[in-house]
């Protein structure tokens, strides 16, 4: 299942999409795996929340790290559940 439709099944709870993709990712590192498309996956999933406002603040993120600057994949989870997490309050 793509990120961007396991968002939609949990109803937009970014720590729930957190969780799914540190156990996904955590798997694949136990098995001898990678992934190289973990930004494309996690900006598509965050995107596809349905806060407007988080989706907003994530746009922001893409288009920095499109502009190149230094976020990894675990920085960009943190500060989306930063926000959700505010957002929800």
């Amino acid at each position: 299942m793509s990120l961007d439709a396991y968002m939609t099944e949990v109803n937009s709870n970014v720590a729930l999409f957190n969780q799914h993709v540190k156990i996904t990712v955590e798997g694949l590192t136990a098995r001898g795996h990678t992934t190289d498309d973990i930004m494309i996956g996690l900006f598509k999933g965050y995107m596809a929340a349905s806060d407007r406002e988080f989706v907003r603040y994530i746009k922001d993120y893409k288009n920095k790290y499109d502009d190149d600057e230094d976020i990894t994949w675990e920085q960009l989870m943190t500060k989306a559940l930063n926000k959700y997490t505010v957002l929800k309050q």
